[in-house]
């Protein structure tokens, strides 16, 4: 072989293009090598997509893939998993609060009924007296039966 004269020789599978060729690709060799040069862009994509950054970068608002990163959605859960978390605590605080609540209306409920006891005891008291003559005063027992009752000054 001379130094001026280059010979040329089908290396087949050697390269990327021929491999492409080999499996069916039909494009030309120079739409081939844009393809090719094109994949730099779709790795940059790919590293938007998994970390939210384009060549270290953040991706602004304005880029498409945005809202359609694995770190947006992680940020995203975050934010729902606080708030989910707040909203526990609220829940806990108003259940102890009702609790409570339901407590001193138990309570209230009791102190009432005792209180009605009572009065309906005074009324009953009140009304069993139906007489009284001098120092003696009359009153009907729950039993039915009629008391005499005498005050100091008789029993002197």
């Amino acid at each position: 072989m001379s130094q001026g004269n280059t010979t040329r020789k089908n290396l087949g599978h050697a390269t990327a293009y021929g491999y492409a060729k080999a499996k069916g690709y039909t494009g030309t060799e120079e739409e081939f090598a844009e393809l090719m040069a094109s994949y730099a862009e779709v790795a940059q994509d790919a590293e938007a997509w998994a970390d939210g950054e384009r060549s270290g970068v953040p991706v602004g608002s304005g880029d498409e893939q945005y809202h359609n990163n694995s770190k947006w959605y992680a940020d995203q859960a975050a934010l729902s998993e606080a708030a989910a978390s707040g909203s526990e605590q609220t829940a806990n605080q108003k259940a102890s609060q009702a609790a409570a609540s339901a407590s001193d209306a138990a309570t209230a409920k009791t102190n009432a009924e005792a209180a009605a006891t009572a009065a309906a005891a005074s009324a009953e008291a009140a009304a069993s007296v139906f007489a009284v003559v001098g120092n003696v005063a009359f009153s009907v027992l729950p039993n039915g039966q009629v008391r005499e009752t005498w005050t100091e000054e008789e029993s002197q």
